[in-house]
């Protein structure tokens, strides 16, 4: 296959994978008669992730899907075939749900040395304490999650 080809296809495929992330947002809460509303909230939107404190990530798609606002985040990401999430500590507890996909969660002593490896899979839950190192890396198909975070840092 000729290579402008190959990139084309690429474009096309996570182009496809960011609207196909896009959901609608709504928010359920008690109107002033006590009974439950549904409010719609702004759109939501997953993009590409170039890199993580000037460390390069590799097919990394990402994005806040909803949530409540003193509370949490809800986000969604999505990691091509053979792509990786750049080394990284988070400020605040999450808790990861793997929807689709395998790989390799890597957790390291913050220089990027290797001190554990979990190898996870569709179904995982993954929970992480504030400012534990790590970085993941995909295998040969497409890696879907679903993670929550605590608003406020820990």
């Amino acid at each position: 296959m000729k290579p402008w080809i190959k990139t084309g296809l690429m474009v096309a495929a996570l182009a496809t994978a960011a609207m196909s992330a896009q959901a609608r947002n709504v928010l359920i809460e008690n109107g002033p008669d006590g009974h439950p509303i549904v409010t719609p909230m702004p759109a939501t939107s997953v993009d590409e992730i170039p890199d993580i404190g000037g460390l390069p990530n590799k097919r990394f798609l990402y994005g806040t899907i909803g949530g409540i606002e003193s509370a949490v985040n809800v986000r969604f990401g999505r990691v091509e075939p053979y792509g990786y999430i750049a080394e990284h500590e988070g400020n605040s507890n999450y808790v990861l749900y793997v929807v689709r996909g395998s790989g390799s969660l890597v957790n390291t002593d913050g220089e990027g040395n290797e001190v554990s490896r979990y190898e996870f899979s569709a179904g995982d839950v993954i929970t992480f304490r504030p400012y534990t190192m790590h970085y993941w890396e995909n295998g040969g198909e497409v890696w879907e999650f679903i993670g929550v975070e605590q608003r406020d840092a820990q």
